[in-house]
């Protein structure tokens, strides 16, 4: 049970930013693109437009200085989904951390969605991180991740809402723990993001270390990508 709820809760930390947002508008108008297409990209693309609403109504009434921090993340992570999605459309070469995404052309969209987390949350984060701050700002990154917490926890209920609904083993899961799975669940979104920001952290603090839980956590990827494959049938 625990390694199929990992596919559940590597929801997206941070997506596009609405016009709003200090994101080049040739990046914006490019997810909205994908988003509205037919394309393989538009199911994640649409998850990244639906985070971003929550995000934008979390954020009215924050500091300036938090709101800043924010979209400096939100742009750098963005453009991780939007180069893997160029180098399918462009050259037809898939970005390894998204090889399970753009593969099949014929996944379901739970499916994709769940590919697209993990190679988003698993391959994407700690990079955005360290493109996002410096040695020194890198040290508080963790508060700025979790300063859209409640945005993050409504698009994790609506998919494993979505997911529950679609798949008959989720839902047995669910029953058979009288609903604590989804409450694990959230403990889990919460671990995985935490783990990103220690590897973040390390790429500036400590090479060595960083390169182990860096490659750890690749495998664990790889692993959660099986899983999606094994347990959900299209």
């Amino acid at each position: 049970m625990k390694k199929f709820l990992f596919i559940l809760v590597t929801i997206p930390v941070s997506i596009k930013a609405t016009a709003q947002s200090h994101i080049a508008t040739y990046a914006i108008n490019w997810v909205d693109s994908v988003a509205k297409s037919n394309g393989p990209g538009s199911c994640f693309a649409q998850l990244y437009v639906k985070t971003t609403n929550e995000i934008e109504r979390q954020l009215t009434g924050m500091d300036t200085a938090s709101i800043n921090q924010i979209r400096k993340l939100e742009k750098n992570f963005c453009f991780y989904f939007i180069n893997a999605c160029k180098g399918v459309a462009e050259s037809n070469d898939t970005i390894s951390t998204w090889y399970e995404y753009f593969k099949n052309t014929s996944l379901s969209d739970l499916k994709r969605k769940l590919f697209g987390i993990n190679a988003h949350i698993n391959g994407d984060l700690w990079q955005a991180l360290r493109d996002s701050y410096n040695k020194e700002e890198i040290i508080n990154a963790g508060r700025t991740v979790f300063l859209f917490h409640q945005s993050l926890l409504k698009i994790y209920n609506d998919l494993y809402d979505e997911a529950k609904a679609e798949n008959r083993k989720v839902k047995t899961i669910h029953v058979l723990s009288l609903g604590l799975a989804k409450s694990y669940g959230r403990q889990l979104l919460k671990k995985w993001r935490k783990r990103q920001i220690k590897i973040a952290t390390l790429y500036y603090y400590d090479q060595q270390k960083f390169e182990r839980i860096r490659t750890k956590t690749e495998k664990k990827k790889n692993k959660i990508d099986k899983t999606i494959s094994r347990q959900l049938k299209d």
